[in-house]
C-alpha cells in the first residue's frame, strides 16, 4: 500500500466522526481525493459561498478542522505518516462549484488534463 492509499484509509476511518465534530460550521464534507496544485488532498470541504470560505480562513475555522482531522486520524496512524505542517483537506465553496463546474461534482473531481 503506497502512502496515498494509506492516508486514504485513515480518512475513511475518521470521516464520519470528523463531519459530526464540526457540523456546527455548516459545511459539506466530501470524502474524495483530488490533486490541487500538485498536492494530493483527501477531503474537500465546501462552504456555501466564497465569502464564507474566506472568512473561515481568516477566523481560523479551517485550522480548527485541520487540527481535528489530525487528532482523530493520528490514533490510527501506525506508520506515523501524518504531519501537522501538511494539509490533507481542501477548502472550497458551493458557489465556486456552481460558477465554474456547472454545479456538478463529476466535473469538479474530474482528473486534470
Amino acid at each position: 500500500m503506497d502512502e496515498n492509499e494509506y492516508i486514504h484509509e485513515l480518512v475513511l476511518k475518521v470521516f464520519e466522526e470528523l463531519k459530526n465534530s464540526v457540523e456546527h460550521y455548516r459545511v459539506e464534507f466530501i470524502g474524495a481525493g483530488k490533486c490541487y496544485d500538485g498536492v494530493q488532498m483527501y477531503i474537500t470541504v465546501f462552504f456555501r459561498t466564497d465569502e464564507e470560505r474566506n472568512d473561515a480562513f481568516a477566523d481560523g475555522v479551517t485550522n480548527d478542522i485541520d487540527r481535528k482531522f489530525l487528532e482523530l486520524a493520528s490514533r490510527f496512524d501506525k506508520k506515523k505518516l501524518l504531519k501537522p505542517d501538511r494539509k490533507y483537506i481542501y477548502y472550497d465553496s458551493m458557489e465556486n462549484l456552481e460558477k465554474n463546474y456547472q454545479g456538478k461534482m463529476q466535473l469538479y473531481f474530474a482528473p486534470e488534463s
